[in-house]
């Protein structure tokens, strides 16, 4: 591979990673991709945060196997949106990805909507959904009490 500048494009998606190296002209210097597998059971869908760290590694690899370091002047990426976890303050992940569709806040928000539903119609929405990040996040607070840190420590 020459020299050239190159940008790599990670996709973080729901069944797999995908790695593009690309010049300003358009020529692909590399591509990589990884599969992804989840757990599903109902209203269950959750990942490993560590297998999106493996992938986007494989992946990653692959594609710039043959582009000099020096030639990487960005990276772009993007994921599924909604998909939410607990991490430390490192970022080290505490808990499982909850995935985009993962419906089990459903009594979180209830709560959610009675609270802030003033606040989602002024911006334009009836109400939450189950699968939306933030009746996400009050379940795994609730499910994982032991990782909140609490305020009288």
């Amino acid at each position: 591979m020459s020299t050239a500048d190159v940008w790599v494009g990670l996709d973080l998606g729901t069944q797999s990673v995908r790695a593009l190296a690309v010049t300003a002209d358009g020529t692909v210097a590399g591509s990589g991709s990884r599969k992804l597998t989840g757990r599903r059971d109902g209203p269950r869908h959750e990942q490993d945060p560590g297998d999106w760290w493996h992938a986007v590694a494989a992946a990653s690899r692959d594609a710039l196997r043959e582009v000099p370091p020096a030639a990487v002047r960005g990276v772009a990426v993007d994921a599924t949106s909604g998909t939410v976890l607990l991490v430390d303050p490192d970022g080290t992940p505490l808990t499982p990805g909850l995935m985009y569709d993962d419906t089990r806040a459903a009594a979180e928000v209830d709560r959610v909507n009675e609270i802030g539903g003033a606040v989602w119609r002024e911006l334009g929405y009836q109400r939450m959904q189950p699968a939306w990040a933030l009746p996400k996040l009050l379940w795994l607070l609730s499910e994982h009490t032991d990782l909140v840190p609490r305020a009288d420590r």
